[in-house]
């Protein structure tokens, strides 16, 4: 990803990509620009609140980032990419191989209770692998491709 100036007028959704041991963020514009974010360190074998102080400090980067590079007072979605297994439709890590404190929580109301700033901004989960492909399809190497 390329650090680019935000252009005016322009919408973001916050990006997050879930690791073992960094969560990789960026803000997305409806022009398919990209604003890389600073990672932030998560261990995947942390306590719960170790965990989710991790979400909510890359969730809070992007959205003042989006207020730096923008002047937008929210940003319009996150969407975070995250293995699984995992409930993608309720938002619910059903991981016990890593992230396991945080099995069975609902993640998207957990970070709007902690960000009350983002609670109408709304939460999706897709598998990571399926996130890369999408990313791919629409402005990577598969962009143009029907197959």
């Amino acid at each position: 990803m390329d650090e680019r100036n935000g252009i005016a007028g322009e919408r973001y959704v916050l990006a997050l990509d879930i690791g073992g041991t960094f969560i990789k963020s960026g803000l997305i514009g409806n022009s398919g620009d990209v604003v890389e974010i600073r990672p932030v360190t998560v261990d995947s074998n942390g306590a719960m609140e170790t965990i989710i102080h991790s979400f909510s400090s890359a969730v809070e980067a992007g959205v003042h980032k989006a207020r730096e590079v923008s002047g937008l007072a929210e940003i319009d979605g996150i969407g975070i990419a995250m293995p699984g297994p995992f409930d993608y439709n309720r938002g619910i890590s059903l991981m016990t191989h890593k992230f396991a404190s945080i099995y069975g929580l609902d993640l998207s109301a957990e970070l709007h209770k902690r960000l009350p700033e983002t609670a109408s901004v709304p939460v999706r989960f897709c598998h990571d692998a399926n996130a890369f492909v999408i990313g791919e399809t629409w402005r990577g190497a598969g962009e143009g491709f029907s197959h």
